[in-house]
């Protein structure tokens, strides 16, 4: 087994805007990167490329952690080419879209949701915890950290219920991890988005953008994976300690209470 002094943060779902953006700013901050998603390789290739040429570490791998031989491999890989394991940080799937209508859910599309968002991320977090754990024991002043990334949008609402379905499961996977490992020096987090990803609908788009603008968003734009990127950079670094368990709203002021 290889071993680095470097950092090393696993980011999955990597392809996506939400994963590039986060695997772009850990680079900044000095980490090591393992990228996966259940795409094609030349897909986490294109986005490893201008990390390369940073001068960035980047290994690319292409897994399903929905399967279990899968998530199984995708550490072993970690192990065999960094010997450590420094943050966890779970992004959403791009296929986690939700069906259009609760009416017209099937079995089929719940599964998958459900799977890439909920089952798939709890199990690598268990296997990436109890190397955590080890790697603890071994070394007091070791710090590792687990984060969560989710949605502040869907609760509730009809035309996303499986989406909405999903939430409550990864904010409380989020809740027990900080609650099982606190003790083993592992801090686990939430970051909850908002208005990051305009939707591929040019009308949604349209609808959201007036509201955006109109102060819905107090600061009155879009947000950017670099803002999701810079947060969880943030957390991986340990730059905010004795904060365990926390929810951070990454939505410009979306949720703000008002008057």
């Amino acid at each position: 087994m290889n071993s680095t002094t470097q950092r090393v943060a696993l980011v999955t779902a990597a392809s996506t805007g939400l994963g590039s953006g986060i695997a772009s700013e850990l680079a900044d901050h000095g980490f090591s990167l393992v990228l996966q998603d259940a795409c094609p390789a030349a897909n986490l290739q294109a986005i490893a490329a201008p990390l390369l040429q940073r001068g960035a570490n980047v290994i690319c791998r292409s897994a399903d952690i929905t399967q279990a031989a899968d998530r199984q491999s995708l550490m072993q890989e970690v192990g065999s080419r960094f010997g450590r394991l420094d943050a966890l940080v779970l992004a959403p799937a791009a296929s986690v879209v939700g069906s259009p209508d609760i009416l017209s859910t099937t079995e089929g599309s719940l599964d998958t949701v459900m799977g890439e968002a909920v089952k798939g991320p709890f199990f690598l977090t268990q296997l990436a915890a109890r190397w955590m754990i080890e790697q603890h024991q071994r070394d007091s002043s070791y710090h590792g950290t687990i984060i969560f990334v989710s949605s502040l949008l869907g609760d509730g609402a009809g035309n996303r219920g499986d989406r909405a379905l999903v939430r409550p499961g990864v904010a409380m996977a989020a809740q027990l991890w900080a609650h099982r490992l606190a003790s083993h020096g592992i801090s686990v987090h939430e970051l909850r988005t908002g208005l990051v990803d305009r939707p591929h609908d040019a009308a949604k788009a349209l609808e959201l953008d007036q509201l955006v603008h109109s102060g819905v968003v107090e600061e009155r734009r879009w947000g950017t994976p670099q803002d999701v990127g810079r947060a969880a950079a943030m957390l991986a670094s340990g730059n905010l300690t004795y904060a365990t368990g926390n929810i951070l709203n990454i939505d410009g002021g979306l949720t703000l209470r008002r008057l």
